[in-house]
Order: structure tokens, then sequence, then C-alpha cells
């Protein structure tokens, strides 16, 4: 079983947790001597591979040349490129040195872009570049040109998706440590065990209505009711407002709500409270939005694999809504933020 340790010196799989990098156990170790060839031309592809120890040259046949095209050095990875293309090989692959490789097949690569998500962009990223390069010595220039720019803009699409969801990850982090503290906050007033449970009550009513929204939506009403609770909180001396108004509407909490909580509480414990609630809150949007960015990085991984692999046979079987869906998937980067798409499907219409 191949060390850990070494798998981290290699870029791409340098910030995967321990649990991820367990998909090293889905490949196998390949040795090649010097001359020894990894991979032919034209031959069907189906590896992935990451160069541990060595070196490959690879060289596009011109005639009754071969001529290099680019060499792979320790801690490089190819391969990728033509699974998710579904493009045969278009080089050579031949050891310079002794060279010492992981290997996986494509069922295996597949699954190693499952279980981790996070190296999708880079490996996106790579196969667009590698295949403005690869386009200028291959046969099928056009397609792997056109999918080049696909993948291309799927990278920058996932490039977003990814900042946001560390992004949220930073956040959520820093709640952990506030809330902890503020819940500590909150016991210092002795509360009742019915203002307890009042409390945990409307945590829990919030907690299930709150809704989550793209930052730059703000759904008619929430200005005005943002506004109110900002003026509420303004008239009680509680710090940074803006900010708990923001949280406490997409929550769907009210003027009213805020009077139940005064009435209910302790008196001077309503800044403590309303901070409390907000932690809790916020911790939820965030984790919504991590597992939202998680699932949109799935899908745009799945959409490219069926759109890369959509002409795969010459005659299939296709649910064209399905089709049309997929298609807008990894098109998505390429529809502005000021054009809306209207779907108008007629779902009794048959597979053809």
């Amino acid at each position: 079983m191949i060390d850990l340790k070494v798998l981290r010196q290699i870029p791409l799989f340098a910030d995967l947790r321990d649990e991820q990098l367990d998909f090293a156990q889905l490949g196998c170790d390949r040795s090649l001597q010097p001359g020894e060839i990894l991979a032919v031309e034209g031959e069907p592809s189906g590896y992935f591979w990451v160069l541990l120890r060595g070196e490959i040259q690879c060289a596009k046949q011109v005639g009754d040349r071969q001529i290099p095209w680019t060499n792979f050095e320790p801690h490089s990875y190819f391969g990728h490129e033509l699974i998710l293309l579904d493009q045969p090989y278009l080089t050579t692959a031949r050891a310079l040195l002794e060279s010492y490789l992981l290997e996986f097949d494509t069922a295996a690569f597949w699954k190693m872009m499952e279980l981790c998500p996070s190296i999708n962009r880079e490996l996106l990223i790579s196969t667009a570049q590698r295949t403005q390069d690869l386009g200028a010595v291959s046969l099928q220039a056009e397609k792997l040109v056109s999918l080049g720019t696909l993948t291309s803009g799927l990278a920058q699409e996932l490039q977003h998706v990814a900042a946001t969801e560390r992004e949220a990850v930073e956040h959520l982090q820093e709640l952990f440590q506030w809330l902890q503290p503020l819940t500590l906050k909150l016991n210092a007033h002795h509360m009742t065990s019915d203002q307890q449970e009042f409390l945990i009550t409307l945590q829990q009513t919030l907690l299930e209505r709150m809704t989550i929204f793209p930052a730059e939506v703000n759904p008619q009403g929430w200005q005005v009711q943002e506004e109110e609770i900002v003026q509420w909180l303004l008239k009680r001396s509680i710090p940074h407002p803006q900010k708990f108004a923001k949280v406490l509407t997409r929550a769907g909490l009210d003027i009213t709500i805020l009077n139940d909580i005064e009435s209910v509480v302790p008196d001077g414990s309503v800044c403590a409270v309303l901070a409390w609630l907000k932690a809790t809150l916020k911790s939820l949007a965030l984790a919504n939005e991590v597992e939202f960015s998680t699932q949109h990085i799935a899908e745009l991984v799945q959409a490219a694999k069926d759109y890369t692999y959509l002409d795969q046979a010459p005659l299939q079987e296709m649910d064209i809504h399905e089709g049309l869906e997929r298609t807008l998937t990894v098109l998505n980067h390429r529809l502005g933020s000021g054009i809306e798409v209207i779907r108008e499907f007629d779902r009794t219409l048959p597979p053809i």
C-alpha cells in the first residue's frame, strides 16, 4: 500500500483528508524500464496515471517520425484528459528513465473524482490546457479544441463553486469557536425552564423554516423587514444591527417574534439571546451552502461525464429532457446573470 506521505507530496492531493486518500487503494502499482512503452497512439484509452518516480515522454507520430510532445516528471498526473474526452491515445508514451507509477482504470478514476470532488477543478483545468496543446498534433483537433473550451468553462464554474464552499467552511469554523462562549453567556442569565423551553422551541421553528437564498437575491419584503429589525435593535442599543437583521430576516424572524422574545427572556438578556440565535442560524445557512456546493460540483462532474460519453454508441435510447438538462448544466457558465432559462417540457414525450 502506498504511503499517504508520498501522495501528499503531489500538489493535486496535498489538501485531501486522510480518509479521502484511501482512494489510492483503487489503483495498482506500475513499473517501467527505460524505453518501455506505457501507451500506444491510436489505442483505446482507459487509464489515469500518477508518476511517482522517473520520467515519461509522449511523442506524436508524423509520417515516419515521432515528434516529442511533452515530458512528464515525478508528481505529474496524466491520462485523465482522454478519459474525460473519451478519446484514444493521441501520443505514444514511453519511459525515459526507470519509472514508478500509480495506475487507475476508468472505473477507479470516476470513483476517485466522486470521493475527492475538490480535485476535479484541477483535473478539468489541466484537461483544458492540454487539449489545446494536443489539438495542434491530433487528427481530431476540432473536437478537442471545442471540448477544451468546454472544460475550461466548467473549470471556471467549479473554481467559483469551490471558492464559495471554502469560504463557507472557514466562516463555519469561526462560528463554532464562538458558539460555546455565546452559550455560556446565555446561561449566565439563569433562565427558568419555561424560558429555556421557549428559546429551544423558537430555535427549532426558525431552523425548520429557514430558507437559503444566493447573496444577490433579496425577495420582496425582505428589505423593509430588515430595516424594521434594524430600527428595533438600535432602540435597544444592540451592536451590529445590520448583521443581526440580515440573518434573522432570512430565518423568518420579524418584529412580532422579537417582541415575544423580549417579553419572555430575563431583563438585559435580549442581546445575548439574539447573538446565540444568530450564530446557530448562520451555522445552518453555512452548512447548507457547503452541501449545495458539494452537490453542485457532483452534478457538474456527472454532467461532464455524461456529455463526453454521449456519442459512445452508434444508437442509444435517450430521454430528451435529461439530455437538455445535461447540456444546460455543461453550458451554464456561458449563461450570464441576465439570462433566464424557461423550461416548458412536454413530459409525455417518450424516449427517442
